[in-house]
């Protein structure tokens, strides 16, 4: 993971900023309901924060076994049309990020 942004995470972080640790099992469970896999940096982020996020920057991500929230925004734009290949990290209102 970039150790810039860790460094950040580890300097901000208060409880309750990320969902926690994902294992492995549960991260290729939500790469294969997608059809995808995700970038190496994306898969360190979700293995070890989950979902989350500090300083007004909420990534989506895994929740725990049972809920993704980047699969169900996924889900959600690839019905309005977003290419396949594209998962979706971030809701900021009315601009997502893939």
């Amino acid at each position: 993971m970039n150790q810039q942004l860790l460094s950040m995470i580890n300097n901000y972080n208060e409880k309750g900023d990320f969902s926690g640790e994902v294992s492995l099992h549960v991260l290729e469970l939500c790469e294969r309901s997608l059809e995808v896999v995700f970038p190496i940096e994306y898969r360190e982020f979700l293995q070890k924060f989950g979902s989350g996020g500090i300083c007004g920057v909420n990534v989506l991500g895994i929740e725990n076994e049972s809920y993704f929230s980047v699969e169900e925004a996924t889900i959600k734009f690839r019905e309005l049309g977003l290419p396949h290949s594209y998962v979706v990290i971030e809701n900021v209102d009315d601009l997502y990020i893939v």
